[in-house]
């Protein structure tokens, strides 16, 4: 792997921590007592992972000419495959997660 493709993984892996520390800032600490806080509390995270995978994808089909330079059309299309199925079944999580969560709050 090329250097300017290390740094754009890193980037990468480094914007996805963001997302997870912005979400563990903002849990209220008594949201984990319950098995509906447990479960809303992952339903939330994997919405936030799968909607910023949702922006990576856009990122990987735009070909932007430093994209395609560091890592090549072909890796560019493996990793939006791979990428694919990585959100969908985050934001499916979410949904039953969620769905399960606020059921057996009520």
């Amino acid at each position: 792997m090329s250097r300017p493709a290390k740094a754009f993984v890193a980037l990468f892996l480094a914007n996805g921590g963001a997302v997870v520390l912005i979400w563990w800032g903002g849990l209220d600490p008594g949201e984990l007592d319950s098995l509906a806080g447990r479960l809303n509390a992952a339903g939330r995270i994997t919405a936030l992972a799968g909607t910023y995978l949702v922006l990576v994808q856009l990122i990987l089909r735009t070909h932007v000419p430093w994209l395609v330079a560091a890592f090549g059309t072909d890796a560019l299309k493996a990793a939006h495959t791979r990428n694919a199925y990585a959100v969908f079944a985050l934001l499916g999580a979410h949904t039953a997660l969620q769905t399960a969560g606020y059921a057996l709050e009520r």
